[in-house]
């Protein structure tokens, strides 16, 4: 009879611990969500969206892309300079599409906007005063749970360097195939591409049938330069391992690599 007391006391406590587990979890996560991107002392999920519409509409009436930089009217996007980071900038559709998960993606119709991001790069390297080498840099989108935002951004800026690092040492194991490299922590999955034109990043997940389509939405979506094309890379969020799938991590706002 006491083995049974001590083991259902035990039972309670080890639930006990499980149910504090989730709770610490769920808060993190949401504490996270607020502080992403600048955004936490007046979240607004909307926020990049009024701020591309304004953008837009400044660009259309007064001929000023203001307070982007830059306004595709034509292919349906701003450049805006980020408030968090020395250099970073984001690529914001004009469209109203909500991240990596909506279907708009794979449209024909749909504007490239990896290869638009990455054609804005020189802005980065006006910002730095300098440019540079394609392997120092790197782009970004956020799975739905680590993201601030209910608008598509693709973040461009520098590559953390420990990511810079690892990558080399693996240099040789990336090809047309893919293959499992830990990176800030956590598992991704990585190939080489030749080009972004080509080879459209949210195509080539679709179209390889890597993921079902309820776990896109947890899905950050990472592309590298490199001395030979580029790197894709994705992670599936799984927050019961600690794991966002926030892409972003694999970037560095201070840009430490350019110093």
């Amino acid at each position: 009879m006491g083995n049974f007391h001590h083991g259902n006391a035990m039972w309670h406590l080890t639930k006990t611990r499980v149910i504090l587990a989730v709770l610490l979890l769920a808060l993190s996560v949401t504490l996270f969500m607020l502080s992403a991107n600048g955004f936490a002392k007046d979240h607004d999920r909307n926020a990049l969206w009024k701020i591309a519409q304004q953008c837009r509409d400044d660009q259309q009436q007064n001929h000023n892309p203001a307070p982007c930089d830059s306004v595709n009217l034509e292919k349906n996007y701003v450049i805006l300079k980020d408030r968090v980071g020395v250099a970073q900038y984001l690529l914001i559709p004009t469209k109203k599409i909500s991240g990596i998960e909506s279907l708009a993606m794979l449209a024909n119709d749909t504007t490239n906007y990896w290869q638009a991001a990455w054609e804005a790069r020189h802005y980065l390297f006006k910002q730095l005063g300098r440019e540079l080498p394609s392997d120092d840099l790197g782009m970004a989108i956020n799975s739905s749970i680590a993201r601030s935002q209910d608008q598509l951004h693709i973040h461009i800026d520098c590559l953390n360097q420990d990511i810079r690092n690892v990558l080399d040492q693996h240099a040789g194991e990336f090809d047309e195939h893919w293959h499992n490299i830990m990176l800030a922590g956590h598992i991704y999955h990585g190939r080489r591409i030749k080009d972004l034109q080509g080879l459209e990043p949210f195509h080539i997940l679709a179209e390889n049938h890597i993921l079902a389509n309820d776990d896109i939405k947890l899905t950050t979506l990472v592309v590298i330069g490199s001395k030979d094309g580029f790197i894709l890379l994705y992670d599936t969020a799984n927050p019961i391992q600690g794991d966002l799938a926030h892409g972003e991590d694999v970037l560095d706002h201070s840009c430490t690599i350019a110093k």
